[in-house]
């Protein structure tokens, strides 16, 4: 039997899994491939944008990680701010917008993950909406309304 077909037949237990979601979720944004050095100068970056624009990138290439590691750093730094993870279904996806809005209309500075799930005339309310709020931070696969903070790339040290 060669190798390849030992490993694939060989059971891999879940707490052994190398992309087990807490292992993949513990590895911070890699700033390698950006003109950043760390979270820090990013969230300054961010910052002087008056903390609006959009993290932009393909799938899986750490647009996500990068918005939990800028909450992560928003917090120790005593900042108010609500991550959001739109859903996929239309129903809740509703209600959790509605928080949203309110939300950021009482100070936080709103980090959305997945503004392309709304659709065009939603997306374009919210941005214009977002204008009240301390701040508003979406990722996105495409360009839109928001000005770019970052284009996120998955580098060769992370994979």
């Amino acid at each position: 039997m060669n190798q390849i077909a030992m490993t694939t037949d060989q059971c891999v237990l879940a707490k052994d899994n190398p992309f087990v979601v807490q292992r993949t979720d513990a590895i911070s944004f890699d700033f390698a491939e950006t003109d950043f050095e760390d979270i820090a100068s990013f969230a300054h970056h961010v910052g002087t944008s008056n903390f609006r624009g959009a993290i932009l990138g393909p799938h899986g290439h750490g647009k996500t990680t990068l918005l939990c590691d800028l909450q992560k750093w928003f917090l120790s730094q005593e900042i108010d701010c609500e991550l959001v993870f739109l859903p996929r279904e239309k129903a809740p996806r509703q209600a959790t917008l509605a928080e949203t809005i309110q939300r950021g209309r009482r100070g936080a500075i709103i980090l959305l993950d997945g503004i392309e799930r709304l659709p065009f005339v939603a997306r374009q309310r919210l941005v214009g909406q977002s204008k009240s709020f301390n701040g508003f931070i979406a990722t996105t696969h495409r360009r839109g309304r928001l000005p770019t903070l970052i284009q996120c790339r998955t580098s060769q040290r992370t994979l």
